[in-house]
């Protein structure tokens, strides 16, 4: 139930203004509230959307494709 708060509330303080704004890993982790691993480890397997890689060490996710996911896992908490 907890959980279900945390991603209503990040929905909630994110505005679809554009989307092509990026957030780097630690704006992921802001806005998720999941760890860097476990972030790494849902993409691993395809359950979380892929980062685009923008540079030779730089690695960032569309904000629209990440409130997309949050949005859903809500969907899913609340019916369950």
């Amino acid at each position: 139930m907890a959980q279900t708060e945390e991603f209503k509330a990040a929905v909630e303080r994110v505005s679809r203004t554009s989307d092509k704004i990026v957030l780097d890993i630690k704006g992921v982790v802001e806005l998720t509230t999941y760890s860097q691993s476990v972030i790494y480890d849902l993409v691993k397997r395809g359950e979380f959307p892929k980062q685009k890689r923008i540079g030779p060490n730089r690695v960032v996710w569309l904000r629209s494709e990440v409130v997309d996911w949050l949005e859903a896992k809500l969907a899913q908490a609340e019916a369950a």
